[in-house]
């Protein structure tokens, strides 16, 4: 495991210690355009609990899904803030 994994998944003793301790993982999403960016976050703003149930969800990931999904909204949202000149020309 290299220095960065380390860092992102915190060191080795954290993770053996508690098996149900919740293990941050980062992923990263490449979009070719601000308006696919945003068109993301609402499809996540408006993606609901009969919608999961309706693509034949279980109801025991329907939770697990629902915080998932607002794991990512923040990061969407900050994303958008950023200036034109840090985004892909």
């Amino acid at each position: 495991m290299n220095t960065l994994n380390k860092h992102e998944h915190g060191p080795p003793s954290d993770q053996n210690d508690n098996p149900n301790q919740i293990t941050p993982i980062r992923v990263y999403v490449v979009f070719r355009n601000p308006e696919q960016a945003e068109l993301f976050e609402k499809l996540l703003r408006r993606l609901t609990r009969a919608d999961l149930h309706a693509l034949l969800f279980p109801e025991t990931d329907v939770n697990a899904l629902l915080a998932a999904v607002g794991c990512v909204r923040g990061p969407l949202k900050q994303l958008r803030k950023m200036p034109n000149s840090t985004q892909e020309r």
